[in-house]
This record gives C-alpha cells, structure tokens and sequence, in this order.
C-alpha cells in the first residue's frame, strides 16, 4: 500500500511542476517547491540530524575508554533505560559472566525497584565442569576434521571417509553436549536459587546493598523538551567504585522513525526504524569490551528484548 502512496506523491510533485508551468512560476520558483516537496516527508528526520550534530558538538568525544579491567571481581549494573534486566536478561547475564573467578559477585536491577545480587565462586559449577575436558577435546576433535573438510571441498565433504567420520563424531558429540547443558543449568540454577534481593528506589543503591568494585549504569540523556520527540539519547557509565572515577563511558542518539503515514511503515516497525544513528548502535554493550573480555564464549542475547524496547514509555 505505501508503494502506491509513495508513487501517488511522485506523480502529485509532478502535477504541481505542471501547473507551475502553467501559470508561467519563474524557474527558481518551481525548484524551491519542487524542493519543498520532496524534503517535505523527511523533515522530521532532518530535524533530528540537526539535534544529532548540535549534540555531537556539545557532547565530544560520544565514547572514552580509560581503562580496561581483567578481573572485576564484582560488579553492579542498573539499567534504568529498558528498564532492569528481566528473569531471562539476569539468567543471561550470571551464565555468561558471573564465572566464580573473573567475577564472583554480579548486582542486578529487574525494573520492578529490586536489585538481585549473584555470588559463585568455581565449586559452584563442580557439576559443569566435570564434563568440561571432555567436551573441549571434542569440540577441538571436531573443528578440526570441519578445518579438514574445508581444505578438502569436493567428493570428501560428501561421502569420503573424511566426512564419514565427520559426520559420525558431530553426531555422538550432540547427547553428550546436551548433558553438559543440563549440568551447567543445574549449577545456574542453584547459584540463581540463593540470590539475595534488595528493594531499592529507581536512580539509587540501598545502603544495605554490599560493596562492589565497579558499577555500570545505563540512563537516559535529556534534552530540551521539543527535542525529545525526534530524537532518543543515553549514556552508560563505568565507575571504579575503589577510586571513585569513570574509567568509560558511551552516549548515542537514535532518532525516531518517521511519523508520516506515508512513510512510517517502510523498513521496519521498532521506534527507531529507518531513524538517523549517533554513537554506538549498542553502547550498553560497553561492559564486554571494558570488563567482561574474559568471557569469550558467550551466547547470543535474544533479540526480542531489543525488539519490545519502546523509549516512549520511559520518559
């Protein structure tokens, strides 16, 4: 449907081109409303890349990196923009970072003014890592008869004795790995089970909270008020709690998609589809480049929560 609207429009700036002419408009008058015509849809969008630069200039540098840190031992981390972490973000987070030695205590808010705090330490994942040596040697065992395989494009890849085995060892390896999974949720389960809840009042710590060495913290930027219609923008923070200082922060701006109805349902339906970019796309991803390189096999995040992320019902 928004193609024929989009090809009706086209053929009204042409009308309007023709009754120019017919009314003898001055050819630098039929430019300037062919212009207007054509910049007319997108004005909101220009709009925002104005408010964009205005804060780029007044906001340098969007993103800085003082430090990085190998071992954080603990962290608290409050998203106040999704806002919280749900019980599948928190899930998330613990398998994916709280190892028992890199990080052995995780803070987290869920959006309902609670904070969860994890604790493990390596013996709270025995269960996993029993199985552990075995299944990296397969999976080294594997990736190496794949590397073969690729060197060897053809006839092996598809019934040689290569692929065979291949094929034979991928095959065996699936029970055993899904028993790996079903320790290592086990222990995750046991860890999530003892987590201590705190209520806690949006923007601020409990003071009975324990002490952590860093803290991470995702909020929103405000801009004059007219401003925040077109445009989105939020900043996260790394603050060494032991010296009291940032060690790096990231700001970006998203711009919100179109309101035109001719417009608005191409590329997309999230609130920032087809809308104008500043910064990093994924700034709250900060942690991982600062604290959390040490977690080099993490899973992928479910998409979704992206998806059903609506700023609008933050302001």
């Amino acid at each position: 449907m928004h193609i024929i609207l989009l090809i009706a429009y086209i053929v009204f700036i042409v009308w309007v081109v023709r009754l120019c002419r017919r009314f003898r408009v001055h050819i630098l008058g039929i430019i300037g409303i062919v212009l207007l015509l054509v910049l007319a849809p997108g004005w909101d969008a220009i709009l925002a890349k104005v408010i964009m630069l205005n804060f780029e200039r007044s906001h340098a540098p969007l993103q800085q990196i003082s430090r990085k840190v190998d071992s954080p031992q603990s962290v608290v981390w409050i998203d106040e923009v999704w806002p919280g972490f749900d019980a599948y973000g928190r899930h998330w987070m613990v398998k994916n970072y709280l190892d028992g030695v890199h990080l052995q205590m995780l803070a987290l808010n869920d959006g309902e003014g609670k904070i969860h705090v994890y604790q493990a330490s390596p013996e709270d994942y025995a269960e996993r890592d029993r199985l552990r040596p075995e299944i990296e040697a397969t999976r080294k065992a594997i990736k190496a008869l794949h590397e073969e395989l690729h060197r060897n494009r053809g006839e092996q890849r598809d019934g040689g004795e290569l692929g065979r085995a291949y094929r034979e060892q991928e095959a065996a390896f699936r029970p055993r790995l899904k028993a790996y999974e079903e320790a290592w949720e086990r222990d995750l389960s046991r860890i999530i089970a003892r987590a201590k809840v705190y209520p806690s009042a949006v923007g601020q710590l409990p003071p009975e909270l324990p002490s952590f060495t860093y803290h991470v913290r995702l909020h929103r930027l405000r801009l004059p008020e007219w401003q925040e219609g077109f445009v989105w923008c939020d900043q996260v923070d790394i603050d060494d709690n032991r010296k009291q200082e940032t060690i790096a922060f990231s700001k970006r701006c998203l711009g919100y998609r179109t309101r035109l109805p001719l417009f608005k349902e191409m590329g997309g339906t999230g609130p920032f589809s087809r809308g104008r970019l500043l910064g990093d796309e994924r700034a709250y991803s900060l942690d991982d480049k600062v604290l959390f390189e040490y977690a080099t096999d993490r899973s992928g995040y479910d998409g979704e929560r992206t998806r059903k992320f609506s700023p609008k019902n933050n302001k």
